[in-house]
């Protein structure tokens, strides 16, 4: 059949069929495509279109350099003007015959990446967009702006135009194709370039040339090409004479394009010059096989000569001396490698321990490798300025540093946790409260973490004092009862008071960690010494009005000082991902409620409460997964022995530690059957 494995051909395989005509959607697929290619790319030198960016009278895009390179003597052949003038068609003699496209870039691409946007619409201007520039300006817009404006002046610069010269930008439809090359006739009769200016020579000159060209087009393009070259001689006198080009003698009276064309004449100058020195070097030379034959295949150039590296040759050691100081190996002697090379050399290793010469070793060498004599050592006798390592201490009998002072901001003399909505409403308000009010009297708000409790007075001051929220500005005032301000609530925060209540808990700590019975004594705090968090808050007003509830989380800092606080007040840990997602305190509020929902029962808890189940002989009911180390515990020999033991009424050794049938704990003999 098919002979290569089983494959059997169909007909439809074999035979050829008509070729179809494509579809509306692949058309307009495969323009999509070659628009997005000419959008991006341009068609002289396959590279990225950047700006400055030109235009022919056909609407096709170009780089400006590209343009410069085709229209310039080029000696060293690296464009191809063949090509180049098969892709232009004739249109492009001069730069007269082109217009730079101004586009308007996007503030938000990059220069990598820019974004042509219509500074009308601001549409992206490309392949989905039908896009046009004006001449002579060269302002680019969309299509859809130019026809809804109907202006006769340009909106960006008010550089009069006529609906002639609104010019589409890569034009697909034939209607526009037609318009384009109408328009260039006219131009050519009037004799005008694409970009509206004086066509060099008189119209007679500039007609004969034009039916030269299209007869020479017939003819082929090497003659097109050759009457471009003759048509354009002021650029010929543009190629500078020495290797620094400036503007100003090239002829062209724009700056810009004058001193892009001295870029462009300077880098093929040092082009050319790269590649003399590269044909002046041997050393690239040698790397390729020449074709007079004089040289031999195997040591002919570098690509095709074998290893001729001799594999016994002496290299140079690091201390410039096949003699090194010192022993040659200090983890047991020299290496086998060593040991062959000495054999095959005649000569000796030096035995372990025995120090090599150091002749033939260089001064700078010697001298900076040379030992200290055991003389000018001196043992010491204390420890004074040695660093301690190892050792019987430990980092507890170490002196205690900043860094080891460690506050719990959740047991600050309360207990337990609050429980109902009541609660956790008064604990907001009581962490607003005080954070507001830090924030008003000029201090941080991180302050108020760090206060610990309140006392009475400053607790009544709290609880009378009322939120008033502004929904708009998203921020929150406080209206004290009278005759009170922040300051009654933030006047235990000064520094002197913190440092002194550290000073105060670092002599404590210090008294506590040299007595290890009195720690234990006072760490082992009872409830009933420590403040109740559902007693402090059983006397708080409950807040009548909860518009606070909508006070947004955005700020950071605000939300941290918030949680913190909060979890303080609540006695309620709200963990990391929980405080990244908070958005409001009403959603704050929502997970202290969910919090305090007991927690589903575990699958053993659930079956361990059932008797009946429990009861069967082949159930057994675990708090974890049984790995294969348990089930190998309950079958095998051990699961035999076990049986055996029982069956006689001995102790059984099971993990349980009682038989199956006596009870009886492992180690104690039952009472033997009769």
């Amino acid at each position: 059949m098919g002979n290569d494995g089983g494959s059997i051909p169909t007909r439809r395989e074999l035979v050829k069929e008509a070729a179809r005509n494509p579809t509306t959607s692949q058309l307009k697929e495969t323009i999509k495509e070659q628009q997005g290619f000419l959008w991006s790319t341009c068609p002289l030198s396959h590279k990225s279109l950047a700006r400055p960016i030109v235009s022919d009278s056909a609407g096709n895009l170009y780089n400006k350099d590209s343009v410069l390179r085709f229209l310039l003597p080029d000696d060293d052949g690296s464009l191809n003007k063949e090509d180049c003038e098969r892709v232009l068609g004739g249109r492009v003699k001069g730069l007269k015959d082109v217009v730079e496209v101004q586009f308007e870039v996007s503030k938000g691409s990059k220069s990598s990446e820019e974004r042509w946007i219509c500074p009308v619409t601001s549409k992206e201007l490309g392949p989905n967009v039908k896009s046009v520039y004006l001449v002579p300006c060269g302002h680019a817009f969309s299509a859809e702006a130019i026809k809804e404006m109907k202006a006769d002046a340009c909106l960006q610069c008010e550089t009069p135009y006529d609906q002639d010269h609104v010019i589409p930008i890569l034009p697909f439809a034939e209607e526009d194709m037609n318009r384009l090359r109408a328009r260039s006739e006219r131009l050519v009769e009037q004799g005008l370039t694409h970009s509206l200016k004086k066509a060099p020579g008189s119209t007679k000159k500039r007609k004969a040339k034009v039916e030269s060209l299209k007869r020479t087009d017939k003819d082929g393009a090497k003659d097109v090409i050759s009457g471009i070259a003759t048509a354009t001689p002021p650029l010929r006198s543009m190629t500078p004479s020495s290797g620094t080009s400036t503007p100003k003698g090239n002829g062209i009276k724009n700056a810009a394009t004058a001193s892009l064309t001295a870029k462009v004449l300077q880098e093929e100058e040092e082009r050319k010059k790269r590649r003399k020195l590269m044909g002046e070097n041997e050393n690239l030379k040698n790397l390729f096989t020449k074709n007079d034959g004089s040289q031999k295949h195997k040591d002919g150039d570098f690509m095709t000569r074998g290893f001729t590296i001799p594999a016994s040759a002496k290299r140079r050691k690091i201390w410039g001396t096949d003699n090194p100081p010192g022993l040659p190996d200090p983890y047991g002697g020299p290496s086998f490698l060593e040991k062959l090379q000495a054999k095959r050399q005649g000569r000796t290793l030096p035995e372990p321990g025995q120090v090599v010469s150091q002749q033939g070793i260089d001064p700078d060498i010697e001298g900076e490798t040379v030992q200290p004599k055991a003389e000018e050592f001196v043992p010491a006798t204390t420890w004074d300025g040695l660093e301690f390592f190892g050792g019987d201490r430990t980092w507890a009998d170490l002196p205690p540093s900043e860094a080891d002072e460690y506050y719990s901001f959740l047991n600050w003399g309360l207990q337990g946790k609050l429980e109902s909505r009541e609660e956790f409403l008064a604990a907001i308000h009581q962490a607003i409260v005080e954070i507001t009010a830090y924030t008003e009297a000029g201090h941080s708000a991180r302050n108020a973490c760090e206060t610990g409790l309140q006392s009475d007075a400053e607790l009544d001051v709290i609880r009378g004092t009322k939120i008033i929220f502004s929904p708009e500005t998203n921020s929150i005032k406080l209206q004290y009862p009278e005759n009170y301000d922040a300051s009654a609530i933030v006047h235990g925060i000064d520094q002197e008071v913190d440092v002194s209540t550290k000073e105060t808990n670092a002599t404590e700590e210090e008294s506590v960690s040299q007595d290890p019975d009195a720690y234990e004594e006072t760490t082992d705090a009872t409830p009933e010494e420590s403040a109740d968090r559902r007693t402090q808050f059983a006397t708080y007003p409950t807040p009548t009005d909860e518009s606070f509830l909508s006070f947004s989380l955005s700020d950071l800092e605000t939300r941290f000082v918030l949680t913190k606080r909060i979890a303080f007040l609540t006695g309620r840990l709200i963990p990391d991902p929980t405080i990244t997602s908070l958005t409001t305190l009403s959603s704050l509020l929502d997970f202290l409620l969910a919090d305090t929902r007991p927690q589903n029962p575990k699958v053993a808890e659930i079956l361990s409460s059932k008797p009946d189940l429990i009861s069967l002989p082949n159930v057994t009911v675990k708090d974890r997964r049984q790995t294969w180390v348990d089930k190998e515990k309950n079958r095998g020999l051990l699961k035999i022995i076990e049986r055996e033991i029982e069956e006689r009424g001995l102790p059984g050794i099971g993990e349980r530690g009682f038989t199956l049938k006596t009870g009886a704990p492992k180690g104690e003999i039952p009472a033997l059957k009769k």
